[in-house]
């Protein structure tokens, strides 16, 4: 499967954020993605997509696709934006304020999609992203991270650019480590 787009908007705004979830919850099920990561996934998109309308730049897009190397589906929320969320987040969930308005959502990202999650720069702006397993993958992330690079480099979002190492990696499953190891 290519890269699909779910939707895409030039202005967004944080009503797209329900959007955004319905249509996730409608084709995740097509790619076989179990009813319970289902749920989670659209708490996921949730919060990625009102991080790039808040934070982020226009447009915003949302993308799923299946990575069969990696055995697992990947959701991408792009935006233009200059921002660089920290994810997967060094921050606990259970740690979080409950009554913030905000601060919890990329910790939530993080638990949720159990650290396999990311963000990749693009040529304009950024693809925050979360992973799925369809099977339980030890390399789901590692594999992932390599992929959404490829796929967006021969989509020409992206340009290779050195990974900063010298900068302490949050914890994580792998996902930053793999980012770091990719070729340029």
């Amino acid at each position: 499967m290519g890269a699909d787009v779910l939707v895409r908007w030039a202005a967004p705004d944080e009503r797209n954020v329900g959007e955004a979830r319905y249509r996730l919850r409608r084709i995740l099920p097509e790619l076989g993605v179990a009813p319970e990561q289902v749920e989670d996934a659209e708490l996921m998109v949730s919060e990625l997509v009102t991080n790039a309308v808040r934070h982020g730049g226009a447009p915003v897009g949302v993308l799923v696709w299946e990575c069969r190397a990696a055995g697992c589906v990947v959701v991408e929320v792009h935006d233009a934006g200059e921002g660089w969320p920290l994810l997967p987040s060094p921050l606990e969930a259970a740690d979080l304020d409950c009554e913030r308005e905000s601060g919890r959502g990329l910790p939530a990202v993080t638990a949720y999609s159990g650290g396999l999650c990311g963000v990749v720069r693009l040529e304009r702006g950024k693809a925050a992203w979360f992973a799925l397993p369809l099977a339980r993958a030890a390399a789901c992330a590692e594999l992932a991270a390599k992929q959404i690079e490829v796929r967006n480099i021969q989509r020409g979002t992206l340009r290779p650019a050195p990974v900063d190492t010298s900068m302490p990696l949050p914890r994580t499953s792998g996902s930053a480590r793999a980012l770091a190891a990719v070729p340029v």
